[in-house]
Order: structure tokens, then sequence, then C-alpha cells
């Protein structure tokens, strides 16, 4: 009988999201609440595919090759909902002096993001600073290593990427990330992402 009830959840949820939003959204919306119904927050990143480009201007309907940074691929959002992103930076090797960053970027679904302030360009993040006073808060735990920045998706937000890059702490200016230390599959292990 259990069996069955989730069953019939499932079609339909997949019915009413599909109606709502099609098959993408319907099938994210189903594996949240399933998710959620077993007591437990989805990584959104789980599959996530990192490259050598970079999302130009804030939007996401063009990228740039940009050799000293990364970047992942495009993830559907749900509009108007709360999003954390933890990084373990006890997962992350980087050369002496050089601290590792983030950016994101939330967009409509023709990929403009900052373009007309569709969505969010957080530009450059590093997450052992707190923040408050941004579209986004940061929060670090130096004794776990572990930051949380946490975002809220604007009204006709579906899309949302990242970029990385490393450098020294104290310069604003882009250096290269160190891919020598695998830092593609450290990234993967120290990032994720769940609804609240």
């Amino acid at each position: 009988m259990v069996c069955y009830a989730v069953l019939l959840a499932f079609v339909s949820i997949i019915g009413a999201a599909y109606l709502q939003g099609g098959l993408d959204t319907a099938t994210n919306e189903v594996i949240n609440r399933v998710v959620a119904l077993l007591g437990g927050k989805r990584n959104l990143l789980e599959n996530m595919v990192l490259s050598d480009h970079s999302w130009h201007d804030g939007n996401l309907k063009s990228v740039n090759r940009n050799a000293n940074r990364l970047h992942t691929d495009i993830f559907s959002i749900e509009p108007n909902t709360t999003y954390e992103i933890q990084v373990d930076l006890n997962k992350i090797s980087l050369n002496n002096g050089d601290a590792f960053r983030l950016g994101f970027i939330t967009a409509d679904d023709a990929g403009k993001g900052k373009e007309d302030a569709k969505g969010i360009d957080s530009e450059w993040i590093l997450p052992t600073e707190n923040v408050s006073n941004k579209k986004y808060t940061t929060e670090y735990d130096s004794e776990t290593g572990i930051a949380k920045i946490t975002f809220t998706s604007k009204a006709d937000n579906t899309k949302f990427a990242m970029n990385f890059k490393s450098g020294k702490q104290s310069n604003t200016a882009t250096n290269s990330i160190n891919t020598t230390a695998n830092i593609n599959d450290q990234i993967k292990n120290a990032i994720t992402m769940t609804r609240k």
C-alpha cells in the first residue's frame, strides 16, 4: 500500500509540475519532494561538470574561454526559492597564500542574469568572509572550515551557474586556479547546494 501511495504521489506531482513549468522543472520538483519526504536534502550540484569557460558579463547566454578559472554547467532552480551553498574549505588544496573564490549567477529562461537585473550576479565571493549586506549572506565557521552562502532566487529565475578561481587573499585580480592538485574533483567534493 505504501509503495502504491508513493508511486501515485510521484505521478501526481510530475503531472502537476509539468503543467506548471515543463518536464525539467517537474522532475526537479518531484525529486526534491521525495527527498524531503524521506527526511533529507538533495545536493542540487551532485552531477556538477566543470570546464575552463566563464560566464560572460553576468549572463548565461554566452561563455568565454578563460583558462584561469573554472565554471559549472547550468542548473535548473526554482523562482522565489531560498538556497544554501555549502563550501568545505578543508577539501580544497591551494598554493600557499592563495584563497579560494567563487561566484554564482541566477538567470531567467533566456539566460539573462546581470542584464536588466533579471537575476543575481554575486561577483567574487571569498567564503571566509562573513557578509550580510548583499543579495546573499555568507557565514564562515573557522573551527569546521565550512562556509555557508544563502540566497533567494528572483521571481523569474530558473537558471543557476557558478565560477571558481584562486588568488592571493588581498588581491582582487584573477589568478590561475591550481589545476595541478586535481582541483576539479576537490571542488565537486567540497561544494553542495540544497533548497532551504
